[in-house]
Order: C-alpha cells, then structure tokens, then sequence
C-alpha cells in the first residue's frame, strides 16, 4: 500500500515540475536599465547645441 502511494506521490511531483517548466520564460533580462539612463543623458546634450545657433 506504502508503495503506491510512493509511487502516486512522485508522479503527482514530476507532473507538477513539467508543467510549471513550460510555461513562458521569465522576462526579467529583457528590459535593460542602461536603456533608460542614456536616453535622458543624450536628450540634454542635444539641447545646448540647438540653443546657440
């Protein structure tokens, strides 16, 4: 009897683990932080060059 319910138990543990697997990839490397901190660095370079012309 032991022995099913080992056996019930770790098929229920490797179903749950293929099926948490394949779901959609985590996106946290996706959106880089340097992106956002050189776009308000170039927009005020841009400015002073257009002021004194």
């Amino acid at each position: 009897m032991k022995k099913y319910l080992l056996i019930t138990l770790s098929l229920v543990v490797v179903a749950g683990l293929l099926l948490g697997s394949c779901g959609e990839p985590e996106e946290t490397t996706k959106p880089p932080t340097t992106a956002p901190t050189s776009a308000p660095t170039s927009a005020p370079t841009s400015a002073p060059t257009s002021a004194p012309t």
